[in-house]
């Protein structure tokens, strides 16, 4: 099994924007991390490029995010043992999964680049049926 410790998901995450003002922006970039609810083990990060919000108007986004669980490195596996848990895996009880997430957006304002960082957390219902698996 050499070479196969490393589980990567490439997964795109949907937003819809309602900007109802006058103003419109474009992020140069707009860059997030996450990681498992009070644990520093990063559980992945993404990039979107030249994000234009139009006045008065509604943008669909599709937000590249790529996960990267490395099994071999023991804060990976304590991350994955609590997510599995908060699924219900292995007897607990379900409940829902709670990330906290950092977004650093980044703005050209005459020519000067502004990024202003944002921080808190998702909690989301668990996406697997433990009794599926069990």
């Amino acid at each position: 099994m050499a070479g196969l410790t490393t589980v990567n998901l490439n997964i795109s995450l949907g937003f819809v924007v309602n900007n109802p003002n006058i103003e419109s922006v474009t992020f140069t970039t707009l860059t997030a991390t996450a990681n498992y609810h009070d644990d520093p083990t990063s559980l992945g990060e993404g990039t979107l490029y030249d994000l234009h919000i139009g006045s008065y108007s509604v943008t669909n986004i599709s937000f590249p995010f790529n996960m990267a669980v490395d099994m071999t490195n023991n804060n990976n596996i304590a991350v994955m043992s609590k997510i599995m848990a908060d699924c219900g895996l292995g007897g607990a009880a379900k409940k829902d999964i709670k990330l906290d997430y950092k977004v650093v957006a980044t703005v050209h304002i005459i020519g000067i680049p502004i990024s202003v960082p944002v921080s808190d957390s998702i909690s989301f219902a668990c996406p697997i049926d433990a009794s599926i698996i069990i």
